[in-house]
């Protein structure tokens, strides 16, 4: 079973495991809402190279994810859905992440 931590390290006060099937079952707002808190939380811990190396990992994380769901709603609607939601062109849309 696959468990992430949040909040602390594992014995420590405040540590919270959430399996892959719990974090599955969560309302999109509230998983947003959690992904953005660790993130927050990631670079408030700003200072070192090993926070810095984090950061960058989560970046790419959320840039991979990020072409991922464009393309699944350019596939369930379309690219100019796409780019209405980017508040930009069907075409910028689709050159960035086709």
């Amino acid at each position: 079973m696959t468990c992430f931590p949040v909040g602390g390290s594992a014995g420590k006060t405040g540590f919270v495991e959430w399996t892959v099937e719990q974090l599955e079952a969560m309302e999109t707002p509230d998983l947003g809402r959690l992904a953005r808190t660790v993130v927050a939380t990631l670079a408030a811990r700003s200072g070192s190279d090993v926070e810095f190396r984090e950061m960058l990992a989560t970046m790419q994380a959320v840039s991979e994810g990020l072409a991922v769901s464009a393309r699944g709603l350019a596939d369930s609607h379309s690219w100019a859905n796409v780019g209405t939601v980017l508040g930009t062109s069907r075409q910028a849309a689709w050159e960035r992440w086709h």
